[in-house]
């Protein structure tokens, strides 16, 4: 032993052995031996343990133990505290991972003066980190956990448990064994200076097992660092809580030990998976921290500060961010009415604002087998989505993070009900497990919206999160992958096609507002003309037509799978069923047929129709209206046909023309249809009465009907055809035969006009004739010839 506080200094064994063991140092006052607490709030205790020599003839020991108050102390608002705090990041450009150096000085210039007090020992730090410093998900790539309890780290678990407990963040119950977390923990180092050692103490950062799983927003960091000369070992354990809605990062670290350090650096790792990520503009920002003394003075506040001087790699600073994303779109089957999987993919770059929502426009013609599906049902209250095979549509990939190394999820795709207004939606369900981290579900929903008169569909993300419990979810790339089988159909029209919609931005972290982009893909269907074209149409009528309750008219077209859609239908009514001027008259104005049709004067519905096709379960049916449009000269008739929450209004353009009446369907959708068939019928309001004289009782019974018709496929193929319509209702008439002298005059008709040029042959002609036609000579029968004998 020795007396510092005298300058005597004992040396090596050898020289005690020569005789010499001390020596006197030449200070009046060396440095102290000892260093006292610097809390005056608490009671400090004095322990002695040990054992007696062995007593008696079985050579027994006896514990001994005593305990004692230390001196109570006082003073300690006088110590002097004034520490320091720098955060620099690795890199200065905007929107990168990056490492992060912080470093805390407490200056130590008087603790081991021999005279004066020392400075005050830290107890609890806070780091808050400039908002727009975040945790960067690419680091979860390979990175692992310290668990609690089972890695000599020396956190208290429960006797043979297999699963640690969350860390007690305490500090009090750290074993003195040399911690043994995996590499894939170490998120950096650490680095400390105390005037008590010759050598710096140096270690690791690790990751320790977090209860992001168990409901808060937080990382538990553990700190090791060990001086091999000394053998002293310090461990120190915190957390960085994650703000849920901007990600901001603050570490706490409690209850440190009272003992004094000058600097404490930890560098966090740099590179693609480093554990943070810069701002996304550039900058200065400043780091604040507040520390706490054992010695019960207030609590102190610094900061530091650094600044983004340049974009992601190296480009221009992005003030402010704006959006230029990629897209692509399209079927992986290209045969025109054929069925295909469809995927969709979107990304950006590091300088773009975060992707937050999504409009999807796909061609007409290119829909889905929606008959072929259960939908999900929405789950009540706040339940988990419960989502089966019959629901299952696809599947996607998510991949989240700057940089080169970002992290990508797998997740699917679901058809459910339709909400906000659309009759069906998707949901993706992504489960966010990354790395060590279980952060549940991240689901996205969609609307699924169908153009009431191209049957198109538009698809309308719901906002994308753009954090999930405090971790931002920086999307760089998502892709839909549509690839249910026999669900999703191409369309039958092989003009230019493509995939259009917008892209939006999320400006909230920036501050600024959200950025959009109108994006396009080309959408290549193939072989059209080889699809068969063979739609029917017929058509009927019935007799008892009348002046008050006009004529009816019914129209049934029916196709099969595997055919060209109808494009174009063209219909040329009799001059026989004309238009009803007095229903004409009656038409719904467009202002009102726009907004609500069932609001149009009963006068104007003059039918129904309904529709079957195999896309959907139950057919589509609605009421016929006469709607007049602007200056147009007639009005036009719209169909508006309804069934499973969607809506279609099928325009019929009219034309009349010496009372002739032409209706035109020049826009019918791109859509498999098994049979279409609509009823005009008689009555008060008909669209078409009998042009058959009064003195006939406008009756269209003997009356030939015809409608010349065109019809065109999506593929271009052209069907003219005349429509024959029989008429209905009409009482039967038994056609009488026709007696010989009416057949010989025909034929004696046909002669002069087939010889008239030749007397001879005309002759021949007749003389034919008369021996087929002409009056027969009667037969005398067996009897009366033999009489005559």
């Amino acid at each position: 032993a020795h007396d510092a506080a005298r300058g005597w200094e004992c040396v090596d064994d050898e020289a005690y052995d020569t005789g010499h063991p001390c020596v006197h140092s030449g200070e009046a006052s060396a440095p102290p031996f000892l260093s006292l607490p610097t809390s005056c709030n608490s009671s400090q205790q004095s322990a002695v343990t040990g054992r007696s020599w062995p007593i008696g003839a079985n050579h027994e020991e006896f514990p001994i133990s005593g305990e004692t108050s230390f001196p109570a102390l006082k003073e300690c608002n006088l110590l002097s505290f004034e520490p320091a705090l720098s955060v620099e990041p690795d890199t200065h450009a905007a929107n990168t991972p990056t490492g992060l150096n912080v470093k805390v000085d407490v200056p130590q210039s008087s603790t081991l003066s021999p005279t004066g007090l020392a400075e005050a020992d830290l107890k609890e730090t806070v780091v808050t980190l400039p908002q727009g410093v975040m945790a960067s998900p690419g680091a979860a790539n390979g990175l692992g956990t310290c668990l609690s309890g089972m890695t000599g780290f020396g956190f208290p678990g429960l006797p043979g448990e297999e699963e640690p407990v969350p860390l007690q963040l305490t500090n009090t119950k750290i074993s003195p064994a040399a911690e043994s977390c995996p590499d894939p923990s170490k998120l950096g180092t650490i680095s400390i200076k105390t005037p008590l050692l010759k050598h710096e103490l140096s270690g690791f950062v690790y990751l320790a097992h977090d209860d992001l799983t168990l409901g808060e927003e937080r990382l538990v960091l553990l700190l090791a660092a060990y001086d091999e000369e000394s053998g002293v070992r310090v461990k120190l354990a915190g957390d960085v809580h994650l703000d849920p809605g901007t990600g901001q990062l603050t570490s706490t670290f409690e209850n440190s030990p009272q003992v004094p350090f000058e600097d404490l650096t930890i560098n966090f790792f740099d590179g693609e998976t480093a554990s943070q990520s810069t701002p996304p503009l550039c900058g200065g920002y400043t780091s604040s921290g507040s520390f706490d003394p054992w010695s019960g003075q207030p609590a102190v506040v610094a900061s530091g500060s650094f600044s983004i001087t340049e974009g992601p790699h190296g480009g221009p600073c992005p003030n402010p961010s704006s959006l230029a994303p990629s897209f692509s779109a399209g079927a992986t089957n290209t045969a025109a009415g054929q069925y295909t999987n469809f995927s969709l993919t979107i990304g950006h770059s590091d300088a773009d604002q975060p992707l937050s929502s999504l409009t999807v426009h796909l061609p007409e013609g290119a829909a889905a087998m929606l008959s072929h599906v259960t939908p999900c049902p929405e789950p009540a209250g706040n339940a988990e989505w419960s989502c089966g095979a019959e629901s299952l549509i696809g599947h996607s990939t998510s991949t989240s993070g700057l940089g080169g190394s970002p992290y990508t999820l797998p997740g699917t795709v679901y058809l459910t009900t339709g909400y906000g207004g659309a009759p069906f939606g998707l949901l993706v369900i992504t489960p966010a497990n990354a790395g060590p981290f279980e952060l549940g579900n991240v689901d996205v929903r969609s609307r699924i919206f169908v153009d009431r008169t191209t049957a198109a569909v538009t698809i309308q993300s719901d906002p994308f999160p753009q954090f999930v419990r405090g971790v931002p979810v920086q999307l760089k790339q998502i892709n839909v992958t549509v690839d249910r089988p026999e669900f999703e159909f191409n369309p039958t029209n092989c003009s230019a096609l493509s995939v259009t919609g917008t892209i939006t931005g999320s400006g909230v972290q920036t501050g600024v507002g959200d950025a959009s982009a109108a994006v396009s893909s080309p959408y290549g269907v193939t072989n059209c003309a080889a699809l068969p074209f063979k739609p029917t149409l017929t058509a009927s009528t019935k007799g008892n037509a009348s002046k008050p309750n006009g004529a009816e008219l019914r129209v049934k077209v029916t196709s099969s799978p595997g055919q060209a859609n109808i494009a174009k239908t063209k219909l040329v009514l009799p001059i026989t069923l004309p238009s009803r001027l007095t229903t004409i008259q009656k038409a719904c104005p467009d202002s009102v047929f726009e907004v609500n049709p069932a609001a149009c004067d009963e006068g104007s519905n003059i039918g129904s129709a309904t529709v079957h096709t195999p896309v959907l379960k139950n057919p589509l049916t609605g009421p016929a209206y006469l709607v007049s449009h602007g200056n147009a000269a007639f009005p036009d008739i719209e169909f508006v046909l309804q069934g499973e929450g969607i809506t279609l209004v099928l325009d019929g353009q009219t034309d009349i023309k010496k009372g002739i009446t032409t209706s035109t369907f020049n826009a019918v959708p791109d859509a498999p249809v098994t049979t279409f068939e609509t009823v005009l019928p008689e009555g008060p309001h008909s669209a078409l009465t009998s042009n058959v004289p009064e003195s006939k009782h406008f009756s269209l019974c003997g009356q030939k009907l015809v409608i010349p018709t065109t019809i065109t496929g999506q593929n271009g193929i052209v069907i003219e055809q005349q429509t024959k319509v029989p008429v209905e209702g009409c009482a039967a008439v038994k056609a009488s035969k026709e007696s010989r002298s009416t057949k010989l005059a025909k034929a004696l008709k046909k002669c002069r006009k087939q010889f008239k040029h030749s007397k001879k042959k005309r002759a021949s002609c007749e003389a034919k004739a008369r021996k087929k036609y002409g009056a027969k000579k009667a037969k005398k029968s067996k009897k009366k010839a033999a009489k005559k004998k």
